[in-house]
């Protein structure tokens, strides 16, 4: 049986949390609520909902002068507990008053699961620890008042984890973003490199957004962490295909980071020492409002060093949000971040004949700014609850490389844009209408380019796909729309609309997607999705500035489909499967663009290898994610993805993209020992590899062949083991993070190369160096 909605009723009057006399003149208005969240039941807490004798739980709630509510006394399960004090921690009250004076209260408020809503009723018990006397002129202005919340299931084919299990996945390094690694329909495109394909979409068709701000990169470059610290990260959630509506412009998968869920009012501080960096963050309120900042700055240059020599490397980032109430209902909220990295690595040579020793410097360096100011209004109007908001984002970009000798490419772009939303909810439904709009200009520059193959490949006169514009400008609107016509089924409809204008051209496009899940049981979800979605044609990788200003003529389109399952196969054991196919066209295609100038023949015939930069092609296969409860002494999850990728033939090649990597598994466990203050744990990570080939000058026909090999299945495994403790002073946490502890070296590609310009099967395979990192850190939370 599933449970459709939750009653919140008032049940009783308030009392005073200061202590002080009540003045018998003026009476004492109990809290009433402005705005309630939807209620999101876990699988756990679904399935002990059905072993209640008497589906209510009534909890003792303290609202304080601000309107925020914080349970105190939640007599029921963990499960079921944790998840309304989510909700309640995000909802808004009025605040008991004493004439014009806000008071800190304590209510009695009850839950109600049913499987039909319920009228609000209202019931007199005393609060807590109150007195007669306030108990008296409490209910002497006795107000009749409810609210309804309605219970939702996680999104259908949404993967999601929480900040700490994210955090403490083993390899991750106390990373969220880094789990993100892990998940079913994620192929890294290299360990150590901060890119991968979601369905055999590129790097650059993936959307990252931090808060409804979308971010370039993710990760510092090497193996360096996020670009935002964890203290200032929410929940994770992973859609590998048929996202919210909101989510546009991207055909591969959406990685959402909400913010950080809201937490007592009090100073709170978080400062972590590691062998590769320092970060630190500081949450203290700010007048009514509160103010959280955070800062990491990394030193990783010794260990990098130590595995290349003549490398250094060193980066830095900063978040900043500051929430300040304008009124009872009306936030003002302010986010700024920022992400710096910069690699340095040097090449030395020796003169055959002179014996003069030449050094040349490789410089890489980029950089992005985000900041954006919004006002969001919250109110209800009778049991419909309602939110609006406008934001407007400013953002700045540079990518640098720089080869020395006056080879330099600088990618630079600067945005500006605003957004409007409103979203609302009633009983069995929810909607969320908004528009965007944005412009980026900016430039590529170049330096005097020496006759470098890969140089001049950057260079927008010489590469068409580089085409370099003044600017870009985007709006949309979109609607989602999620409606549950019964208890055995939710509709989630979402259709979006896209006008992007580039270089004196405009395109439009029209974007449906719909999403169906059926509730067969109370443990068992079935799903089915479709949707389309387009993006423009940008470069492959999404390096901070050119994906704004570096564009080609025309989208690329995806369509995506998939359908699958969710079940609760223990109180504390989760199951969900798909399968998927998704349909791409006008794909900007990198393994061609970098074959063009990989022939093995010297002659001209190589040299004009005629291949088209757009292609059309299939992703398909299947994903499992078996995952237990991560409070458990013993968890984790293993995912798993078999997959295959195919382009439509290319005339006279037979040709297998460089993503289609066949299988995929991640299996982590992390086990809590002495009451839960030490842990210890480990991932192993395996995929086969991925196909490599060559194209030369077959003889003696002199006609272009290919030749194609798999490169070995590359497997590594990561470990950790920490010891938590606490004092007075706060929490403390000592950890000793190992990654690839197995010292694997991970196949790159093939050498192929012989006199004749003709490969000999097989051939020998290179290998990267072993990408071990040992990490030690201290980390305290006060």
């Amino acid at each position: 049986m599933r449970v459709q909605s939750l009653i919140l009723v008032l049940l009783a009057s308030t009392s005073s949390a200061r202590g002080q006399s009540p003045d018998p003149e003026e009476a004492l208005a109990p809290p009433s609520v402005l705005s309630l969240p939807d209620v999101v039941l876990s699988p756990e807490a679904r399935a002990e909902v059905d072993h209640l004798a008497h589906r209510e739980v009534t909890v003792r709630v303290l609202v304080d002068v601000h309107g925020r509510a914080q349970i105190e006394e939640c007599p029921s399960t963990p499960a079921i507990c944790d998840d309304l004090a989510t909700a309640l921690s995000r909802a808004r009250f009025e605040p008991a008053r004493r004439g014009a004076e806000p008071l800190a209260a304590r209510v009695s408020m009850r839950f109600v699961l049913a499987e039909e809503a319920a009228e609000a009723a209202t019931e007199e018990t005393p609060a807590a620890g109150a007195t007669e006397e306030r108990i008296a002129n409490a209910e002497s202005e006795e107000q009749a008042y409810g609210a309804t919340a309605t219970v939702v299931r996680p999104p259908a084919g949404a993967l999601r984890l929480t900040l700490e299990e994210a955090r403490e996945l083993p390899g991750a390094f106390g990373d969220p973003f880094r789990a993100v690694e892990a998940l079913p329909g994620v192929t890294p495109v290299f360990s150590g490199l901060p890119y991968f394909y979601v369905r055999g979409a590129p790097p650059s068709g993936s959307l990252y957004t931090y808060d409804s701000i979308s971010l370039p990169l993710l990760f510092h470059l090497g193996l360096g962490p996020s670009v935002i610290h964890p203290r200032m990260v929410g929940p994770l959630r992973l859609y590998s295909g048929g996202a919210p509506a909101r989510f546009g412009r991207f055909i591969g998968g959406v990685i959402e980071a909400e913010g950080p869920e809201p937490v007592e009012d009090s100073v709170m501080g978080e400062v972590d020492l590691r062998l590769l960096d320092v970060n630190a963050f500081l949450k203290a309120p700010v007048g009514r409002g509160e103010l959280m900042v955070a800062g990491r700055y990394g030193y990783p240059g010794i260990l990098a060093s130590a595995i290349s020599p003549g490398t250094r490397l060193s980066y830095w980032d900063y978040q900043l949000r500051f929430r300040y109430p304008l009124g009872l209902r009306t936030d003002f909220e302010l986010v700024g971040l920022g992400s710096f990295d910069r690699l340095v690595t040097t090449n030395s040579e020796t003169h055959p004949v002179t014996g003069e020793r030449t050094e040349e410097e490789n410089v890489l360096g980029i950089q992005f700014h985000r900041v954006e100011a919004r006002l969001v209004h919250r109110f209800h109007r009778g049991a419909h609850e309602l939110e609006y908001g406008m934001a407007l984002r400013f953002g700045w970009d540079e990518s640098f490389l720089d080869q020395g000798l006056l080879q330099e490419v600088s990618i630079q772009s600067t945005t500006l844009g605003p957004r409007i939303w409103l979203a609302g909810k009633r009983s069995g439904l929810r909607y969320r209408v908004g528009a965007e709009f944005f412009g980026a200009v900016g430039h590529i520059g170049t330096g005097s380019l020496a006759d470098d193959a890969d140089m001049v490949a950057m260079d927008p006169e010489a590469n068409p796909l580089l085409a370099s514009v003044a600017g870009r400008s985007l709006g949309a609107v979109y609607t989602e729309l999620t409606w549950d016509p019964s208890r055995w089924v939710t509709y989630d409809i979402g259709f979006r609309s896209d006008l992007w204008m580039t270089g004196g051209t405009a395109e439009l496009a029209l974007d449906p997607r719909l999403r169906a899940t059926f509730h067969a049981t109370p443990e068992l979800d079935l799903h089915v999705a479709l949707g389309v979605t387009r993006q423009p044609a940008v470069f492959f990788v999404p390096l901070p500035g050119l994906a704004d200003v570096a564009v080609a003529r025309g989208p690329q389109v995806a369509v995506q489909s998939e359908v699958g399952f969710t079940i609760a196969l223990l109180d504390q054991l989760d199951l969900e499967a798909q399968v998927f196919l998704h349909r791409y066209t006008g794909l900007l295609f990198l393994d061609l663009f970098l074959d063009s100038r990989a022939c093995l023949d010297n002659g001209t015939a190589c040299r004009t290898l005629d291949v088209p930069d757009r292609v059309s092609g299939l992703s398909y296969g299947g994903e499992v994610f078996l995952r237990a409860d991560p409070e458990l002494p013993v968890s984790g999850f293993l995912s798993y993805t078999l997959s295959k990728a195919q382009i439509d033939a290319l005339p006279g090649i037979d040709y297998t993209p460089s993503y289609d990597v066949r299988h995929v598994l991640n299996v982590a466990g992390r086990a809590q020992l002495i009451q839960d203050r030490l842990s210890i744990g480990a991932r192993l990570h395996v995929r086969t590899g991925k196909p490599v080939g060559v194209t030369y000058l077959s003889l003696p026909d002199r006609t272009l062949a290919r030749y194609e090999q798999r490169l070995p299945t590359f497997y590594r495994i990561d470990a950790e083991i920490a010891y938590q403790w606490a004092t007075r002073w706060g929490r403390f946490r000592l950890s000793l993070e190992w990654l690839n502890v197995t010292f694997s070296k991970e196949p790159v590609d093939l050498d192929c190369g012989s006199a004749l310009g003709v490969p000999t099967p097989p051939c020998p395979v290179n290998r990267g160096p072993a990408l071990v990192l040992p990490n030690l850190g201290l980390r305290a939370t006060f």
